[in-house]
């Protein structure tokens, strides 16, 4: 900035200035622990369950700003739960209503501690937070269910059908463990056709209304944003 602007802008009220520490220009994974505003009838904001007062929604990968201090930039977060006996955690679709979740976005490195707070497009305060860390090998998972329905049943084995299209698919599965709604567990022994039915053996002898499923995770990982966040 040229030094006669610098003086005008000193005589015209208080400036702050701030510098970046060594590798704050470079772009990582930022894991940030969040808490869920509401806004009341009234307009101001309190930290209680968010339905209680028709708070809006907020999305995993939907493109929000990030507050840190003076710094400003875009991401598309990932939600996530926090457990502490695992290393591996749950994906969420939405910001839970109420309680922590865990962001994971990327973002300009930022030395802990540090107080976030994450604001939609149109400015409205969302939620509010700390850093958890700068880690990019956070497991995020999300699970997804594959079910089939029995179509011919004696006593423990049965024959699965609409679970898979192909044989190569049964292959590839066959080494996952089956569960139906009733509690039961069992595998896949053998495929039948080429349109996907397959014989599945179970730990108890299954009923004919039964619903078999197949339990699957797949890592989830953030987004970029439109735009660099080392750019804003």
């Amino acid at each position: 900035m040229p030094v006669p602007k610098l003086q005008a802008r000193i005589q015209a009220g208080p400036l702050v200035m701030g510098a970046l520490l060594k590798h704050e220009n470079r772009l990582r994974v930022l894991n940030c622990r969040y808490y869920k505003y509401a806004l009341s009838t009234a307009g101001s904001i309190l930290v209680q369950r968010a339905s209680s007062f028709g708070g809006e929604t907020l999305k995993s990968k939907e493109e929000v700003s990030f507050h840190c201090g003076f710094r400003r930039f875009a991401g598309k977060p990932v939600f996530s739960n926090q457990s502490l006996k695992s290393d591996q955690h749950l994906f969420q679709r939405f910001l839970p209503q109420s309680g922590w979740s865990v962001a994971t976005v990327y973002g300009p490195v930022t030395f802990q501690p540090a107080s976030l707070l994450l604001f939609k497009p149109n400015g409205q305060l969302v939620a509010s937070g700390t850093l958890k860390n700068v880690k990019p090998d956070r497991v995020v998972l999300k699970r997804v269910i594959i079910t089939g329905t029995p179509v011919k049943v004696k006593k423990r084995k049965a024959v699965i059908r609409y679970m898979f299209h192909s044989p190569e698919d049964i292959r590839w599965f066959k080494p996952v463990e089956l569960a139906t709604k009733h509690g039961l567990t069992g595998h896949i022994k053998e495929s039948l056709g080429t349109h996907g039915d397959f014989k599945a053996v179970f730990n108890k002898p299954i009923k004919q209304h039964d619903t078999v499923c197949l339990h699957l995770y797949k890592r989830v990982y953030p987004k970029f944003p439109t735009m660099n966040p080392l750019s804003n």
